[in-house]
């Protein structure tokens, strides 16, 4: 027990070196410079890691992550999972139209109801307290299910681009606040069986629908709502 107790201190005491406003002082073979505590994505806090960025970089890049803005209250475990999707691995595209309005659009996400589904819940005792009481309740209802959520649609041209081979037809992506899976469907080719011209996007603006490279759902796009205020 005592033990454990000093390696809790231990860590305490290494903590508080780590995580100072003013940040810490490394050498890592070309000169000792000051490093902060920087973001971190829940796939990084599954695996017990940390991101420390040089002092001098830290203003730039916090600005380019959060786009300028300024960020309010908020809960602070998904304002550090999305700024943290910079550090997702991956392989790099350079596609300057991707952004061109035309190209790249948001639509809502539909939603279906599954009736007299059989669940099993918890409630809590009604209180108040900060410690309260939960039993089991099993119960019959109708559940709202999000279709979609975290999945969009490429292009076949783009698909393409990304992979010459062709030995790919599903995407993880990874935008300026945008994640998710998106898959490559043919669909300027259905617009054009269906006489379908125009897509409207989730505000409500209309989009050529033979420009579009991407669809993307509202699931996919972490930045919506901060946007949308």
């Amino acid at each position: 027990m005592f033990f454990f107790s000093f390696k809790v201190l231990e860590w305490q005491r290494k903590a508080e070196r780590l995580f100072r406003p003013e940040g810490f002082p490394v050498d890592l073979g070309h000169g000792e410079r000051t490093y902060l505590a920087f973001e971190r994505s829940a796939s990084m806090s599954r695996a017990n890691r940390l991101a420390f960025v040089r002092a001098d970089f830290y203003e730039p890049l916090r600005e380019r992550m959060t786009l300028g803005m300024e960020i309010g209250l908020c809960q602070l475990s998904k304002l550090y999972a999305y700024n943290a999707l910079l550090f997702t691995g991956g392989e790099r595209h350079d596609i300057p139209y991707l952004l061109e309005p035309e190209k790249l659009i948001v639509i809502d996400n539909p939603k279906s109801v599954v009736t007299n589904v059989s669940t099993v819940t918890v409630e809590d005792d009604g209180s108040q307290n900060a410690v309260r009481k939960y039993h089991r309740v099993d119960k019959t209802a109708d559940v709202e299910v999000l279709e979609f959520d975290g999945e969009g649609l490429i292009s076949k041209e783009l698909a393409y681009a990304l992979d010459p081979d062709g030995r790919h037809h599903s995407f993880q992506i990874r935008l300026p606040y945008i994640k998710g899976v998106v898959h490559e469907v043919d669909y300027k080719r259905l617009f054009r069986e269906l006489g379908v011209s125009e897509i409207t996007d989730i505000w409500g603006e209309r989009r050529r629908a033979d420009g579009v490279e991407m669809i993307l759902t509202k699931s996919m796009f972490k930045g919506f709502g901060w946007m949308t205020d």
